[in-house]
């Protein structure tokens, strides 16, 4: 079969169907993350980690990104999955006039043990990420990678996701 005759049985262009994988983003929802992005600066470094850095709550990076979103008519979801042994979120943002969206990405974090609290700690880091990567939001100081490592030195590897490619 060719492709003009498969996308003749497809109930929308090929292009849209495609969203998913990155290819395709509606103009007007680019459009309006343009505008929003525009206004978006920094999250206010609100928060003292264990390693006695400062870094931005997903409180403060909520508020650093969710007025000049909404003030372009998106609003955004964050999408959490289940993964054995991680936190794992997508942030989805939808434009309200036509309800495009846009998919930016599984973000996932590892859990430290299997108990609630680590959990809702990955979470909420998973959050943080997932959503000031998505807008490109400066929240923290970039320490070239010191403590993704692990304690004997190598880097840590989250799983790789199949179901998206």
């Amino acid at each position: 079969m060719t492709e003009d005759k498969t996308r003749a049985f497809r109930k929308e262009p090929l292009e849209k169907q495609e969203a998913d994988q990155g290819e395709y983003i509606d103009p007007k929802l680019a459009q309006a993350l343009l505008e929003a992005q525009k206004k978006i600066t920094y999250a206010k470094e609100d928060s003292k980690g264990n390693f006695r850095n400062n870094y931005a709550s997903i409180e403060s990076v909520i508020e650093a990104v969710k007025k000049p979103l909404n003030d372009n008519g998106i609003t955004f979801l964050q999408v959490p999955y289940h993964v054995p042994g991680y936190q794992c979120v997508e942030t989805v943002f939808i434009l309200a006039e036509n309800g495009a969206v846009f998919r930016a990405g599984k973000t996932s974090v590892a859990c430290k043990d299997q108990t609630p609290h680590s959990y809702g700690s990955s979470l909420t880091y998973a959050r943080r990420y997932s959503l000031g990567t998505s807008c490109v939001l400066k929240t923290e100081e970039d320490d070239d990678a010191n403590k993704a490592q692990s304690a004997n030195g190598k880097p840590t590897r989250p799983p790789v996701d199949k179901g998206r490619f």
